[in-house]
């Protein structure tokens, strides 16, 4: 929930969908490579374990963001020790990225 909100005060342009920065977001987390993700999404789990998982959403990316996810899935569980990451990885990702928007913000102003 705290996520969502963070999306909505985010929002720059209203013409902008949550699933436009779910996507721009999930765009730059792919430019890292492998280990960073299981690094940010271990992170990120730990952070959050205190938390109670929120119910999880659908958004519609773009197929090259979609295809990319795919991808990280099948290669995250070649690493039995990379069971149950996907989703801190792309939350961590989020998180990066609603942070950088924050600061941009706040920069800004």
């Amino acid at each position: 929930m705290q996520d969502k909100r963070r999306l909505a005060a985010g929002r720059r342009r209203p013409a902008l969908a949550a699933s436009h920065y779910i996507d721009a977001a999930l765009r730059q987390g792919r430019k890292h490579p492998l280990a960073k993700l299981v690094e940010m999404g271990q992170n990120f789990k730990f952070q959050t374990a205190h938390e109670e998982l929120p119910k999880s959403n659908t958004y519609t990316l773009t197929a090259e963001v979609n295809e990319w996810v795919e991808d990280l899935k099948d290669e995250l569980a070649m690493v039995d020790a990379y069971t149950g990451m996907l989703g801190h990885i792309l939350n961590a990702c989020i998180e990066v990225f609603l942070n950088g928007l924050e600061n941009e913000a706040t920069n800004s102003a």
